[in-house]
């Protein structure tokens, strides 16, 4: 339904295998209205400190749960902010280059 809105083929290339790599092996097989709170937790610690750029996936999956609820599936949305108050804080800054001297 998104992908006439998303910018080119590189956002379909990190949503589907993100979600297959991820959440598919552990919830896929269950209906999207059985999907609770602690089964999108057993998805994501694993992949939250090790490899953060990928903790996206809970936003993904915040998003496919807020898909469910506007077709009428689910009443709920379990990969919300309680979700994000359980993970622990993750410091994602980047790293810098030093700086280049100025020749004189």
């Amino acid at each position: 339904m998104h992908r006439p809105t998303w910018r080119g083929p590189a956002s379909e290339h990190q949503w589907r295998p993100s979600l297959e790599r991820y959440v598919h092996p552990r919830i896929s097989n269950r209906p999207v209205h059985c999907i609770d709170g602690g089964d999108v937790m057993d998805v994501l610690p694993p992949i939250w400190t090790e490899k953060h750029v990928t903790a996206r996936v809970q936003q993904r999956v915040g998003a496919v749960m807020q898909w469910a609820i506007a077709r009428g599936y689910r009443e709920d949305k379990p990969a919300g902010d309680a979700i994000s108050a359980a993970l622990p804080k993750v410091d994602a800054r980047p790293a810098h280059h030093g700086a280049l001297p100025i020749p004189r």
